[in-house]
């Protein structure tokens, strides 16, 4: 019931942009700004070594304060900040988000002569911190914003109040439909036409958020546009992508690995490792979930993420 009450909405919605005269581009953006504005996020940029990073804050509302800390939100390969929106919008109130495009992602900094590996990223998220002046976070990452998130706090310990993986990269146990995808050589991450398109979403989600046909338009051509840049980071991050595995036993903070048992990207053997290897640590499985718990189910993951925060 709830479903259909969104999707005659939705429909309202577009409808009346239509008939308005407005672009699919102007509807990608209302909606965009929509959701933002409804979790209270605001567009931000701030200065690193590489360029400027483009990112989503809710700090700013004096009435408001932020004293159970900030969660820093790190977003997968191909995505960027609005990923994280949705779960914004269900988390407890309290927290200070920061959700920042990673360099090669979104408005950041994308330039095809930087070497984006895992290390390198974790480097510039760790100049990010520095830059927007925040000393201790609760971290958060999903699929190579994992590997992204263990190698920022192996590298940065200090900087670490807990660790929560989502669908993280960065081990290996089980082969995936995707994995098997690409020894095959196709890669479905990298989309060259509408077609890819739908493969990629099929793929990486079990339970798929309703878009908009217009709004759908945008986000194809979006990622059709970035097949330079998907090659060239996918490329680079796979030269160091597992090289946090055999670090695992090192980490000594408070974990959460999250996993969705209908991830095709990931496969849901793969948690255990994290699981085996971090000590400690705490495993949750979501059921009819895919590899974007985020995304597809944000209350529930909102949950289990804000009862592990509560605890810590």
């Amino acid at each position: 019931m709830i479903r259909i009450k969104h999707l005659a909405l939705a429909s309202l919605v577009v409808a009346a942009v239509v008939l308005s005269g407005c672009s699919k581009y102007k509807m990608y953006s209302m909606a965009i700004e929509s959701g933002r504005s409804k979790a209270g996020l605001s567009l931000k940029k701030a200065a690193i070594s590489i360029g400027e990073v483009v990112y989503l804050d809710n700090a700013g509302d004096q009435d408001d304060p932020k004293d159970r800390g900030t969660i820093l939100m790190i977003h997968g390969f191909g995505g960027d900040k609005d990923n994280w929106i949705r779960l914004c919008d269900k988390m407890p109130d309290g927290y200070r988000f920061l959700v920042p495009d990673l360099p090669g992602h979104g408005e950041s900094a994308s330039d095809l002569s930087n070497t984006y590996t895992i290390e390198n990223q974790a480097r510039w998220l760790a100049e990010f911190l520095a830059a927007v002046h925040v000393d201790k976070v609760h971290l958060a990452g999903n699929s190579m914003g994992g590997a992204i998130s263990v190698r920022l706090a192996l590298d940065h310990p200090e900087m670490i109040q807990t660790l929560t993986l989502l669908d993280s990269a960065g081990v290996f146990r089980t082969e995936s439909e995707y994995i098997k995808m690409v020894k095959q050589g196709v890669n479905p991450l990298v989309v060259s036409n509408k077609e890819d398109f739908v493969r990629l979403k099929n793929l990486v989600m079990e339970k798929r958020p309703y878009v908009p046909g217009p709004i759908f338009q945008v986000l194809t051509e979006r990622k059709i546009a970035r097949k330079a840049k998907d090659e060239k980071i996918f490329k680079d991050m796979q030269a160091d992508i597992l090289s946090v595995e055999n670090q695992l036993p090192e980490l000594n903070l408070p974990t959460l690995i999250v996993w969705g048992d209908h991830d095709r990207v990931l496969h849901v053997d793969n948690a255990s490792v994290f699981h085996e290897k971090i000590k400690g640590s705490q495993l949750k499985i979501l059921k009819n979930i895919g590899h974007i718990p985020m995304l597809e189910d944000p209350k529930k993951t909102a949950a289990v993420y804000g009862a592990f925060l509560a605890g810590h």
